[in-house]
């Protein structure tokens, strides 16, 4: 659940390159937070759907690779389930070295690191 918000300070991090930052930037950041809960709300409720039992029935450890497994026809929907959590956690980091990089370029021009560095 932390990872899927943790690209918001990404785009704190990039402002700067906005035309209207003001605008922009709130704009930016309610629409992708939507955007996430609508896809947060969509899964569960598949999920909840998917269930054959109680939702008590879920495996905690892969919980939607887990569904897809039980369901006749969709085993390979595992895979790719497995797969999109592997690219998501990749772009995650990604995402954190890019906004690291620019938090970075900030303090230098504020003059926090000290010159010879």
């Amino acid at each position: 659940f932390f990872f899927a918000y943790v690209g918001f300070d990404a785009v704190a991090g990039a402002a700067e390159e906005a035309q209207n930052p003001s605008r922009d930037l709130p704009l930016a950041v309610v629409a992708s937070l939507a955007c996430c809960a609508l896809l947060y709300v969509s899964v569960a409720l598949v999920l909840t759907g998917m269930l054959e039992g109680s939702y008590r029935d879920v495996d905690v450890a892969a919980p939607l690779a887990s569904a897809f497994e039980n369901q006749p026809g969709l085993q390979w929907a595992r895979v790719l389930v497995d797969l999109g959590g592997l690219v998501g956690l990749s772009t995650t980091l990604l995402v954190g070295l890019y906004a690291q990089a620019r938090i970075y370029l900030a303090m230098a021009r504020d003059g926090v690191f000290p010159a010879w560095l």
